[in-house]
């Protein structure tokens, strides 16, 4: 299994036989138990769960994906803001089997100087 610099997976998971891809099968050497983490989007006051969730071998994969899900919903939310609309408010709500983890969040605006 190849691990890359930030804890995430980069071989393709099915290439590798059901026990070596549960946490409760024997660990392979070196390798971390993976944890399946949820990232439920917020937009405003609605909430877009992760019905699926992705498995990562550690925070700082969960980290990471947390902010890229977050980047990619930026972008797309900028393009709508205009001048002196209300601030558009961004989440990324991050779970995993036992509750929540983490919140990451970003919020736009543009305001004229009067």
């Amino acid at each position: 299994m190849e691990v890359g610099q930030l804890g995430i997976i980069t071989d393709p998971i099915w290439a590798f036989p059901v026990t070596q891809r549960r946490c409760s099968a024997p660990a392979l050497s070196g390798s971390n138990c993976m944890r399946r983490y949820f990232f439920d989007q917020r937009e405003g006051d609605e909430m877009i769960p992760d019905e699926q969730g992705i498995d990562l071998v550690s925070i700082e994969a969960m980290l990471h994906e947390a902010t890229l899900a977050l980047a990619h919903l930026a972008k797309d939310e900028i393009r709508l803001c205009t001048i002196d609309a209300p601030a558009r408010r961004l989440a990324i709500n991050v779970r995993d089997e036992d509750g929540s983890v983490l919140r990451a969040t970003f919020t736009f605006e543009i305001r004229r100087f009067q």
